[in-house]
């Protein structure tokens, strides 16, 4: 009985030890004082690096932009992807997100992606809908040391997220709301057996109708929070405050893919009021590669609206410091809707 108690607390405190050292690896980025004060003064080279393995996904979700993307489904070469990394890398500050507009997992070389950046000392993020996340992919991706997994839900329930997320094939289990569950569970539990400091973050949208639903957040809290290391969009119930994060359809609300049911049930659809003032962090703080090469000024750019360089014909640093983004933020900042980019108009996140 002894030995059984000494054994829980030693397990105790190793996982109190993991998720420090686990919020370590996210106050570095996103607790920084070069990420805080990047209005003040711009960073001289990216904070985040967003990269999209692959366009490709699985699912096909009313809310998302892939509806209606132009652009070939592209996995991103591991040479190309290589290239990258060594820039990066010889900036400490800087860590990269895998995530982009198709799911990062169905990439065949994702763990080698994980695996690369880290032995060049970038610290790794990856955004999965969890439904490729196997035991012996998570098996993996934590061996490889991936520093933070964002795992994305809508809806509080599965009636929820069946509603707003729906797979290509229909006949695939994989897609389903249980599996999902099941796949970040075992997730958590190979990490903590592993007793290695990933850290692990559930996130979650949802309709209007659940927005007032307390004890539905609260349920969903509950069940989760003692299992992860942070919860994102839950509104006051969660970790971040404020309201509930309402699904977006933004993007997709002029092509007749959403009912106007659904449309209402979403953000309230504007047009950004430019005069507000309000700075953009993404062109302070992140530049986004596409699976094509693409360097975009915002990671919100499904179809390459916003592009301001490629790989392997420039640098990122070249194309931080260079001409066409200049000009983009000094249009962002004058506040002048004529000065705008079209596309920056359509945005509901940052005006």
């Amino acid at each position: 009985m002894i030995c059984s108690r000494s054994c829980q607390k030693l397990r105790l405190l190793n996982r109190v030890i993991m998720i420090k050292v686990a919020d370590i690896f996210q106050e570095k980025i996103y607790g920084s004082e070069e990420y805080k004060q990047m209005h003040k003064k711009r960073p001289s080279f990216p904070i985040v690096v967003d990269i999209e393995p692959t366009n490709a996904c699985n699912l096909d979700c009313i809310f998302c932009q892939r509806q209606v993307m132009k652009r070939p489904l592209k996995i991103l070469p591991f040479e190309l992807y290589k290239n990258i990394i060594d820039e990066i890398s010889n900036h400490e500050s800087t860590s990269v997100r895998f995530s982009g507009w198709g799911e990062p997992t169905l990439h065949p070389k994702i763990v080698d992606f994980v695996s690369y950046a880290r032995k060049k000392g970038v610290l790794t993020h990856l955004t999965t809908n969890g439904t490729l996340l196997d035991s012996k992919l998570s098996y993996k991706l934590l061996k490889a040391d991936l520093n933070k997994i964002k795992m994305s839900l809508q809806g509080l329930n599965e009636a929820e997220y069946n509603r707003m997320r729906r797979p290509k094939n229909d006949e695939d289990p994989r897609c389903g709301y249980k599996n999902i569950t099941r796949n970040m569970e075992e997730f958590i539990r190979i990490r903590n057996e592993l007793n290695t400091p990933c850290h692990i973050q559930v996130s979650v949208s949802m309709l209007k109708k659940e927005q007032e639903n307390l004890s539905g957040q609260q349920a969903f809290y509950d069940y989760w929070y003692p299992k992860v290391d942070s919860i994102w969009g839950l509104g006051k119930v969660g970790v971040y405050g404020g309201k509930p994060l309402l699904t977006s359809f933004q993007r997709v609300k002029d092509f007749g893919k959403i009912s106007e049911k659904d449309l209402a049930q979403g953000r309230p659809l504007r047009v950004a009021d430019v005069n507000k003032g309000k700075k953009c962090d993404e062109l302070y703080n992140k530049i986004s590669i596409g699976s094509d090469g693409a360097m975009k000024a915002c990671c919100d750019d499904a179809d390459n609206n916003l592009v301001v360089g490629w790989i392997g014909k420039q640098t990122i640093k070249e194309v931080w410091d260079g001409k066409i983004l200049r000009k983009l933020r000094e249009n962002i900042e004058s506040n002048n809707p004529k000065r705008v980019p079209k596309f920056c108009l359509n945005c509901d996140n940052y005006f």
